[in-house]
């Protein structure tokens, strides 16, 4: 009897998009729109909370294509959710994975369908300002594809 793991993919999925929407609900209701917030002094420089809106995809690109990525959003999460379902007996670490990428999707996608646009607001100064869901789809996908090379030189 082997053991599955494939309730890691929705438990980290709500947790996500719980923590997204959170966090994009504070900003909205907290830092009007254009502005910065920075929780240390002297941290301005490097990082500030900054509420601005994405009507495009990853750094702002294509904004006049906005209505095109709520379908786009669609078509990926449900691709996640059917390779998902047709998973069996992967590592938990693939099915962690999943739950990230699903749960960013899920959020970004939520905002879209909401407000028609996605709300960012993680402002590092040296890189365009992005969202937790936008984190979380970054990291999941990286350790994926970590995973991925390292497990296939494995087998």
């Amino acid at each position: 009897m082997s053991v599955s793991y494939r309730w890691i993919t929705p438990a980290v999925a709500l947790a996500i998009l719980g923590l997204d929407q959170l966090s994009k609900a504070m900003v909205k209701a907290y830092i009007p729109l254009g502005a910065s917030w920075t929780p240390f002094k002297g941290a301005e420089k490097f990082f500030s909370f900054t509420h601005i809106i994405n009507r495009g995809i990853a750094f702002g690109l294509l904004p006049e294509w906005g209505d095109y990525f709520l379908y786009i959003g669609l078509v990926v999460v449900f691709l996640l959710i059917l390779y998902h379902y047709r998973l069996k007996g992967a590592p938990p670490l693939l099915y962690l994975c999943f739950g990230m990428q699903l749960g960013g999707a899920l959020g970004n996608l939520l905002d879209r369908i909401r407000y028609g646009y996605v709300v960012d607001f993680l402002d590092f100064k040296f890189w365009p300002v992005f969202n937790v869901a936008d984190s979380f789809i970054t990291i999941g996908t990286v350790l994926m594809v970590v995973f991925l090379l390292r497990w296939e030189r494995m087998n």
